[in-house]
């Protein structure tokens, strides 16, 4: 597997013709399609990239500029077909070698993740995101999420710099 900046529009389409069944009821429960929520995630995108197998994509990810942030705070998404199943190590290792990119350039990133979404948890943890203990609720559908952060070094220097208040 490879990494690739700027997935074009027929590898999103290929990824989110063939998302995972848990992927694609998370997304509707957002009240979204599967189409809609990629190409809105692919242009607000600071970062995108497409992840490969030898010929194919396997998934779709990037990261979006948290505005307003105290700290350089950015949102990272990942959506993923079928085909992560044929090569899981591998495919663990390229977002695994996306995490460390992203965090030399932000201090924070984080990600929500259904409360149902037992493998989506575990796959945050293992990637070294540390679970918030809140439960967020969607406004418009009610549905509860975990948020997953993880602060880089880059953000533990950043914030160990920062004289406390008097």
């Amino acid at each position: 597997m490879h990494i690739r900046r700027n997935p074009t529009e027929d590898e999103v389409f290929e990824v989110i013709n063939s998302l995972r069944e848990e992927e694609e009821k998370e997304i509707t429960n957002l009240l979204e399609s599967p189409a809609g929520i990629a190409m809105s995630s692919v242009s607000n995108s600071k970062h995108c990239y497409v992840i490969m197998d030898e010929t194919h994509p396997v998934a779709i990810c990037g990261i979006i500029d948290e505005e307003n942030a105290d700290i350089v705070s950015g949102i990272i998404w990942i959506m993923t077909s079928v085909k992560v199943y044929e090569q899981p190590i591998a495919f663990y290792k390229e977002c695994k070698k996306l995490v460390n990119a992203y965090s030399t350039q932000y201090d924070r990133l984080f990600n929500y993740v259904a409360v149902e979404a037992e493998s989506h948890q575990w796959f945050n943890d293992s990637l070294g995101f540390g679970l918030c203990p809140e439960v967020y609720e969607h406004k418009d559908t009610g549905q509860q999420y975990y948020m997953f952060e993880y602060i880089s070094q880059r953000g533990i220097e950043s914030m160990l710099a920062v004289e406390p208040a008097k």
